[in-house]
């Protein structure tokens, strides 16, 4: 059950009109409409503690149950040569994710065979790798998203893939980790591969 479908429930639950809820809670009759047709898609985490309070359950219980899944932006990265990633979703995919991971589509062969063309790659945002040669989701130059095994050295950042071929390791001085930027915006999690 989704968050509007919940207010409606717990507001005829409590014998309350919608404009009665709205009066608890400082909002108007429409606004209440808004919230249980699903028109407001993230309510403000204040209204959800007064939506709570008003049908005394604790704000979590308004929350979208965990188990319905959602469609997450699914955007690209290089595996590989090339700025693929312009900022912008490329699609959807129907997964459940933690709040701090997101998904992006793998594109090219550099990783080959750890990850291949098309691969899902689910990526936990951080700015630091956990290991050596741990594999990232790292942004060059502000532009091109890549995905590499990353190898951080008292003079700088190598970028490594599994297919040499594809991609011979690239080194950037601590000079140029500064002045491109070289960023690591999350680390690879969890690997979705359709067959």
């Amino acid at each position: 059950m989704n968050t509007s479908e919940k207010i409606r429930q717990l507001r005829i639950a409590k014998g309350l009109s919608q404009e009665a809820l709205g009066e608890l809670v400082g909002v108007k009759k429409a606004a209440i409409n808004k919230y249980e047709t699903g028109r407001v898609v993230n309510i403000k985490k204040s209204m959800l503690v007064k939506l709570a309070d008003a049908f005394d359950v604790l704000p979590a219980d308004l929350l979208d149950d965990v188990e319905e899944k959602q469609f997450t932006p699914l955007y690209e990265a290089a595996a590989g040569e090339g700025r693929l990633n312009d900022g912008y979703p490329s699609d959807e995919y129907k997964i459940q994710l933690e709040p701090e991971e997101f998904t992006v589509k793998v594109v090219g062969r550099s990783m080959e065979p750890t990850l291949q063309d098309g691969d899902i790659a689910v990526i936990s945002a951080q700015n630091v790798i956990d290991y050596p040669r741990q594999i990232a989701l790292v942004k060059v130059n502000g532009e091109e998203s890549t995905l590499k095994r990353v190898e951080v050295r008292e003079s700088g950042i190598m970028l490594i893939g599994d297919n040499i071929d594809a991609y011979p390791p690239h080194f950037y001085t601590v000079d140029q980790v500064e002045q491109l930027p070289v960023r690591i915006e999350g680390v690879l999690t969890k690997l979705i591969r359709e067959f």
